[in-house]
Formats: C-alpha cells, structure tokens, sequence
C-alpha cells in the first residue's frame, strides 16, 4: 500500500515520542555516569564502553581480563575504524 501523504497528526504523535524516547535515554546516561556505571553503545556493530572518565573502551569492565573469551574487538583498532581512536581504551 502507498501512502502518498501523512496525516500532520501522525507527525506530530511520531515527533513526540521520539522527543520523550531521546530525554529518557539522556536522562538513564546521565544518571549511569553520576553512579559510575558505564554507558554501552553499538557502533558499526561493534560494543565500546563509556567508562565513568569518558573514555571509550573495547574491553568490557565487568568481566576479569583473565577470564575474557577472545572476541574480534581484541583486535588492534585502526584510527578510520573507531568513533574517537583518541578516546579509545582497550
């Protein structure tokens, strides 16, 4: 079925969700920081850490590095690969 049109009502329903959506999501970061608990994000399918110093990071912080399975983010990250390869941990 093609939908030429929107109804403005829609839109505005949509737009509104999202505004409350995007506030949530700010508001949960920012109290994951005030608590010290790192944000995670996917980015081009792989997982970075937002460790409570702001760095990002490749290396998960809550498991024990000798108890770390081998993923493909141990891998040495290029500068071009990463979000903020000046930000980066691993």
């Amino acid at each position: 079925m093609k939908v030429d049109k929107l109804d403005p009502e829609i839109i505005r329903i949509s737009q509104e969700f999202e505004r409350i959506g995007n506030a949530a999501v700010k508001a949960a970061q920012e109290e994951s920081r005030r608590l010290g608990v790192p944000n995670v994000y996917a980015i081009n399918g792989r997982i970075y850490y937002e460790l409570p110093s702001g760095e990002l990071s490749l290396t998960d912080p809550y498991v024990e590095p000798d108890k770390r399975i081998p993923t493909p983010a141990d891998a040495v990250a290029t500068p071009d690969s990463t979000p903020s390869s000046s930000t980066l941990r691993d």
